[in-house]
């Protein structure tokens, strides 16, 4: 006979253990995973239900205008994009695609320091104009932010313009 320390009988309890039947063993990680159910995706919406959606109350920043040159729209920045301004451009920029405008130039001339915040809301406006079949341009005169631009690769990813005259003539 084979026992345990306690003074069981080892085999015995090794057979109950073999006779558990599904309904009784604890369910593993695979038996919950057939029991959830999917989640339903979330549908697309378009650019202008997006907006839409999000109430909120805008604050007007006066380092962040746009004006408009015809059918484009030139976002002008003179503040350091970082994360205490990026919200007020990427309201801007939101209200912008929402109200139809989808050709784009955002205008960094003022612009001396970009932190990764800034980069991710321009890149985020940029997909986001693309999913409306615009283009979002940048125009930068600035070497160190031509520097940080290279750096990332965002130079493949954005056209950049050195001023806003041959921007808005592309």
């Amino acid at each position: 006979m084979d026992l345990d320390d306690d003074g069981t009988d080892a085999s015995a309890a090794r057979t109950a253990r073999r006779e558990q039947t599904p309904s009784d063993a604890t369910p593993g990680p695979t038996a919950l995973r057939h029991r959830t159910k999917r989640r339903p995706r979330p549908h697309r919406v378009t650019c202008r239900q997006e907006a839409a959606s999000r109430p909120r109350e805008r604050v007007e920043d006066p380092a962040i205008r746009a004006v408009a040159h015809g059918d484009r729209i030139a976002v002008h920045i003179v503040v350091a994009l970082d994360l205490h301004t990026v919200g007020s451009l990427r309201d801007v920029l939101v209200d912008m695609i929402a109200a139809g405008f989808t050709d784009i130039v955002v205008v960094l001339t003022g612009v001396r320091l970009i932190d990764s915040t800034g980069l991710g809301v321009l890149v985020a406006a940029h997909e986001r104009v693309l999913g409306c079949g615009g283009r979002l341009e940048l125009v930068v005169d600035q070497e160190s932010l031509l520097k940080v631009l290279r750096i990332t690769a965002l130079t493949q990813v954005f056209v950049v313009h050195p001023t806003l005259e041959t921007a808005l003539a592309a």
